[in-house]
């Protein structure tokens, strides 16, 4: 506050403000309109400790990218997907609850990075063993599901947010969902091919053998099943290191690429989403529309990738979120059409992610799948650290979408390398990802329709030839 005195003038009392300040003394009185209470508003963050919360966001990001770059590489070399997931679910829980009670920042910054190790591997486990089950024609079918799951939960975030208004019940409620998720300790299986990678060729099996009688293929035998993945495991080189990637130059190139389209859209994504707290009106309603436009992405991205290619909707996405940031600039003073436009460059931005997750899955092979997936998401943890000092640089109203602009340039150039996988099959070694997209040109646009025209392409589904190994382990059934 600013410091005065009073002083005696004509018989009466008048008090001067100086240009000098000191600290509060006073008490603060808070916008209560939209929130009731929030952490900061209840510890008294403001003035020389304003800067916290944002320090808090950054540092949980940190925590997040932490936990993805070590916990994949655990499950991928000791404990499995499964155990994995669930470790990371009971640690979101177990360092979430303290929160609760804790006021001092030290306290919060330690727990804030604590609960966010495990945040971004219990998505990725789960995620990694269906994409390791399913068939190539419904690969994208699945990223489609799991980013609409996400996006329903985000808009249900910002209503349950607009009517609790509390950040204490909030915190609670944000770990019932997380409990749940124990209740998939009975139906959520291992990955078979991480099973098979391990040498474990009897769990294997039974995992095999259930998913051989859903679809009906209930006449094969154990024996069959077991005799067809010891044939499998003669060339699958046991416990081989993520490093081992960067030993072949396609596989290498293409890691690389991954990382840097992650890490420029987590960027544009971050920005997009904490624009709601310089947009017009309700901060709920701005979040929630953000929200919302995510949704139409998870369906463009599935007909998209499924009919016109992956590298299709990477370029397309990335050309429509270059138009907006150009127009962003001329709308700063507009809030709602600012909105709208940053409404549309995050479902372009979504479309891209889509692609973010869908790629190291079909480009990794089994070994390294979800640690290399999860450094994928690492990086791009660690470029979002970077969207609240962007966001407010003060380099000007609309200066920090030219920067966008400049990033999503990058983004795509990063996509140059990367091959078309439509149709393909995931491979299972780091031969078949260094052979990955042989005879397809990068020139050339690849779809469904021309599909058949390339190497290494195989049938779907019922046009299924069955020479591929791993679509006749249970009595020709798709695993």
């Amino acid at each position: 506050m600013y410091d005065g005195f009073w002083e005696v003038e004509n018989d009466s009392y008048i008090y001067t403000i100086t240009n000098t300040t000191s600290e509060c003394v006073h008490g603060w009185e808070y916008d209560r309109s939209q929130f009731s209470e929030t952490f900061p508003s209840e510890v008294d963050w403001v003035c020389t400790y304003k800067d916290y919360a944002p320090h808090t966001l950054s540092i949980n990001v940190v925590g997040r990218a932490l936990g993805t770059l070590l916990l994949p590489l655990l499950a991928d070399n000791y404990i499995g997907r499964r155990r994995m997931f669930f470790l990371a679910v009971g640690t979101y829980v177990v360092f979430t609850i303290p929160l609760h009670w804790i006021y001092s920042a030290p306290l919060t910054f330690l727990f804030r990075f604590l609960n966010g190790i495990g945040y971004e591997t219990n998505y990725l486990m789960p995620y990694v063993i269906m994409m390791e089950i399913i068939p190539p024609s419904r690969r994208d079918l699945v990223v489609m599901m799991t980013f609409v799951s996400w996006t329903v939960g985000i808009c249900i975030t910002s209503v349950v947010a607009w009517l609790v208004g509390n950040w204490r019940p909030l915190n609670i409620l944000t770990i019932v969902p997380f409990v749940c998720l124990f209740a998939y300790w009975r139906v959520l299986p291992e990955s078979p091919r991480w099973l098979l990678s391990k040498g474990r060729l009897r769990e294997c099996a039974d995992i095999l053998l259930q998913i051989g009688a859903s679809n009906g293929a209930s006449k094969v035998s154990r024996e069959e099943v077991e005799e067809e993945l010891r044939a499998l495991t003669i060339r699958l080189p046991p416990n081989e290191p993520l490093t081992r990637a960067f030993v072949h130059p396609k596989l290498r190139l293409r890691a690389i690429m991954l990382y840097v389209l992650s890490c420029t859209q987590f960027i544009v994504y971050g920005v997009i989403l904490m624009s709601m707290s310089v947009m017009p009106g309700n901060y709920f309603v701005s979040h929630l529309v953000l929200s919302v436009f995510e949704i139409p992405s998870a369906f463009v991205g599935l007909a998209v990738t499924h009919y016109f290619g992956r590298r299709f909707l990477g370029y397309s996405s990335l050309l429509l979120g270059a138009l907006c940031f150009v127009a962003a600039p001329f709308c700063v003073h507009n809030k709602w059409l600012l909105l709208g436009v940053l409404a549309v460059a995050k479902l372009s931005c979504t479309c891209t992610l889509y692609l973010v997750f869908l790629l190291p899955a079909e480009i990794l092979p089994t070994p390294v799948r979800t640690s290399g997936a999860g450094l994928v998401v690492v990086s791009g943890m660690l470029g979002m650290t970077l969207s609240p000092q962007l966001l407010h640089s003060g380099m000007g109203e609309g200066m920090h979408y030219w920067v966008l602009l400049a990033i999503t340039g990058v983004g795509m150039i990063s996509l140059f390398p990367i091959p078309e996988t439509l149709g393909l099959i995931m491979p299972q070694t780091f031969k078949e990802s260094e052979e990955l997209g042989t005879g397809r040109p990068l020139t050339t646009w690849i779809h469904h329709w021309n599909l058949h025209k390339y190497p290494g392409t195989p049938q779907h589904e019922d046009e299924d030839d069955g020479k591929d190994e791993e679509r006749h382990l249970v009595n020709g059934k798709e695993c």
